[in-house]
């Protein structure tokens, strides 16, 4: 049979799409599902994570859907630290993954989590794919390389661990420096595919935004930094010029798009300031034990959480196989000697300026000094450097490059990772100087992004695609390799058995779930005692909002990103919280008037005993006693639930 050339057209359009992008998907599906085994054998009675922040981030889904479904505001909430309630704006409330999930409302909540995860690292691994073949011409080999080595990051199965969805979004990234790449690369007469890779953009940077402001900016600092490179004539199109246009509308489509997030964010600073910094500001750093000791989640040792040696590892390495790539790349590949080149320039150039105190490097340099002399490793660092050093120390960049830059991939992966290594570097748990971090942490948006390591994402990105380079580069002139590679590459990023937890809640929950009518104070109270006792506390504190997901009352207190500074101040200093947070203050004697709690319209008291035992803070036995005069609904060695009226 004869075609036409139509006909051929269609047909080599249809093998080029099952090729490019239906088996890579089927693919990264079936790894999705390996990688998270055995969760698809407990899809809807096992949620994928330990219990650590992996409750909320299903409170998070719950809460969109029952806003959007009843029209209330999905940025604020009552049903938490009740009576006042609090705004979600400074929550990583994960709305566009929310409105993802609406279509399956029908479904078991773990169900909608677990379904979720596994889009997650399918599409990431794909967008990466798509990215690599995108950079690297004609070698699906560093394709497949770059989807599996940036869709099961340390930093991806690290967020999957401790239930941070926000920071999960990760396949966004990768599809926003595609579509920015394919703007600046387009010819002048594909205005309308221009136009539609525009609107694009502008949709994936609103849905970033939507989803967690902080990956947002990262995004936003990669698509910057691709930008001001193209500026600066570098290696990705030396002759053309930025199409402005193009840029300018793609960002006033996402402020546009952005406005309402804007408008709520502006209404919560002024009404709410402290909320905003309440976790601010930050200290953690890299621990350098662990570029040694493996971390766990990729490893074949990842049943063990912390390192031995490392107790807070807050930097997590992005893996050997891939790291060793990148290097390979960065020394030897065919920008090495460009990036020498350009080391060795801006040494000379600071040089000479220092021999002859130019005041330019002189004083961004002292401002460094005092920041860094002040900041002492022995104690928390000061947060706030100034932003006239900022100024000045990026004067003093732009004043040295002059016309030369660093390739993209390469200057992204070097700053990128400086940056992750946080505020303090250890060496076992010893802090030993400041780290990076610190300087630039003056900077606005950067006071809000939550620990440095999270730049671990820019550092992995740019780490697959130099990683990639190299596989390209062997593939060529040695292609048995790449087989190895590959198998080198599973076995270290490969998480065998993925932890899950187990997602059934209390029966007495579902029989507080009948009576519509009234909170519920959960003792002990949220976020006080997670303040006192963080490691008692956390684990059951994050379920206080899941339970909720059943039994849908008010609760007193709460656990979200920020937690409202005023309400904590009720709590302290309001009878009877007051006494719950600090029970040997009570009076002797001291029992829970019935008035009390029904002045907040609290119906029902449950008292968790395993905790309270579990816990070493002072007074903790007496609370039980608060509440000796109420009648019990449902009591057994762990748990007690009274009726107030």
């Amino acid at each position: 049979m004869r075609f036409g050339n139509g006909e051929k057209h269609y047909m080599n359009n249809h093998k080029s799409t099952i090729h490019r992008i239906l088996i890579p998907s089927l693919i990264y599906t079936l790894l999705a599902f390996a990688a998270t085994y055995p969760a698809i054998l407990t899809l809807s009675t096992r949620y994928i994570g330990g219990p650590f922040d992996t409750p909320v981030a299903i409170w998070n889904l719950w809460w969109i859907h029952e806003s959007i479904l009843h029209l209330k505001n999905p940025y604020f909430t009552q049903l938490q630290f009740y009576p006042a309630g609090t705004t979600l704006a400074y929550h990583t409330l994960d709305l566009t993954l929310g409105l993802l999930t609406l279509p399956l409302i029908f479904l078991p909540l773990a169900a909608q989590y677990n379904l979720l995860i596994l889009f997650n690292i399918a599409a990431s691994c794909l967008t990466a794919h798509i990215l690599a073949r995108r950079l690297i011409k004609n070698n699906e080999t560093a394709a497949y390389f770059m989807g599996i080595s940036y869709g099961l990051s340390t930093y991806a199965m690290t967020a999957i661990y401790n239930g941070h969805l926000n920071l999960l979004t990760t396949f966004m990234l990768p599809l926003a420096l595609l579509l920015l790449l394919e703007i600046i690369e387009a010819k002048k007469s594909a205005a309308t595919r221009t136009t539609s890779t525009v609107v694009a953009l502008a949709v994936i940077l609103t849905l970033q935004a939507y989803t967690c402001i902080q990956t947002f900016i990262y995004t936003l600092i990669a698509c910057g930094y691709v930008l001001a490179v193209q500026y600066r004539k570098s290696d990705l199109a030396p002759k053309s010029k930025l199409p402005w246009k193009p840029l300018i509308t793609a960002a006033a489509i996402t402020a546009a798009l952005m406005l309402p997030l804007i408008l709520i964010t502006l209404t919560a600073i002024i009404n709410t300031p402290t909320q905003m910094v309440s976790r601010n500001p930050l200290y953690y750093g890299v621990d350098l034990m662990t570029f040694i000791l493996p971390t766990p989640h990729n490893y074949l040792i990842r049943n063990i959480y912390l390192n031995p040696l490392s107790p807070n590892p807050a930097f997590s390495p992005i893996g050997y196989v891939t790291l060793t790539l990148a290097l390979a790349t960065l020394l030897f590949g065919t920008e090495s000697t460009k990036l020498r080149a350009e080391i060795k320039h801006l040494t000379h150039q600071a040089t000479m300026r220092l021999k002859k105190r130019d005041p330019i490097i002189i004083f961004p340099l002292l401002l460094l000094a005092i920041a860094a002399y002040a900041s002492s490793p022995y104690k928390t660092p000061i947060g706030y450097i100034g932003d006239a050093t900022i100024f000045l120390t990026i004067l003093l960049l732009i004043h040295l490059h002059q016309t030369r830059t660093l390739p993209i991939w390469h200057g992204l992966f070097i700053w990128s990772a400086l940056i992750s290594m946080g505020m303090i570097i250890s060496i076992n748990s010893t802090p030993v100087a400041p780290g990076p971090y610190l300087f630039v942490y003056a900077i606005p948006p950067m006071m809000f992004l939550g620990t440095p390591y999270r730049f671990l994402l820019l550092t992995t990105i740019s780490a697959t695609v130099l990683a990639s380079q190299t596989v390209a580069a062997i593939s060529r002139k040695r292609p048995q390799l790449t087989c190895l590679i590959v198998v080198l590459l599973l076995i270290e990023l490969f998480p065998a058995p993925t932890a899950t937890t187990d997602a059934s809640i209390p029966a007495y929950y579902a029989e507080l779930a009948k009576d519509p009518e009234g909170a519920i104070l959960e003792i002990p109270l949220s976020p006080i005692h997670l303040v006192k006792n963080k490691t008692i506390f956390q684990n059951a504190y994050a379920k206080y909002p899941y339970y909720q997901t059943l039994h849908h009352h008010p609760i007193v207190g709460g656990y979200i990103s920020r937690e409202p500074q005023e309400a904590i101040i009720y709590l302290e200093k309001t009878e009877p919280y007051k006494y719950l947070t600090d029970p040997e203050s009570a009076p002797t004697s001291y029992s829970i008037s019935p008035s009390t709690l029904w002045r907040d319209k609290i119906k029902y008291v449950i008292i968790h005993k395993d905790m309270i035992n579990n816990s070493d803070l002072p007074g903790q036995t007496l609370l039980p006693g608060f509440f000796r005069d109420y009648p019990a609904v449902y009591e057994d060695e762990e748990t007690a639930v009274y009726r107030v009226y």
